[in-house]
């Protein structure tokens, strides 16, 4: 029976053939000596240089990704301190003023509610949602720079 291989398989079994070729010691590659494996097997300079391109920009979107992911995560853990303060201090004047705990239970369900949708969005996000947080969080990084830009030639 013949052996199949997925697409990604081959890359990886071609891509790890190469570099055991090539003598290549460490884990890292230049883009002489990725141009000249290329050659080897037939491809182009510029197939290699738009290949290049490709994975640079899908790795910068990837830190775009984890950054966003952690800036949620940061974000979360703001308001869950504000919700803790401010529902103990709730509490405490509701206790002080009654005796016992009444209205104060509302905004720490109410509140809690919100958080624990918080929570969720900030620690299990949809693709979507990071793919267009990410976006936001490049835009107004660009934004930013922009702005930057011009205060430096005003």
């Amino acid at each position: 029976m013949q052996t199949l291989f997925t697409r990604n398989e081959a890359e990886h079994i071609l891509a790890t053939a190469l570099m055991h070729q090539s003598a290549i010691e460490t884990e890292t590659v230049d883009i002489q000596v990725l141009t000249m494996i290329a050659e080897r097997i037939g491809i182009e300079a510029p197939a290699v240089q738009y290949a290049i391109t490709q994975a640079q920009e899908e790795h910068h979107k990837e830190r775009l990704r984890r950054e966003w992911k952690q800036l949620q995560r940061a974000q979360f853990g703001k308001h869950a301190v504000l919700y803790a303060i401010a529902n103990a201090f709730f509490m405490l004047m509701n206790v002080t003023a009654s005796g016992r705990i009444q209205w104060a239970l509302l905004p720490l369900l109410g509140w809690g509610l919100g958080l624990a949708i918080h929570g969720a969005n900030s620690f299990f996000p949809t693709d979507l949602e990071i793919e267009k947080g990410s976006e936001r969080l490049q835009a107004k990084r660009v934004k930013q720079r922009k702005t930057h830009d011009e205060s430096l030639h005003t």
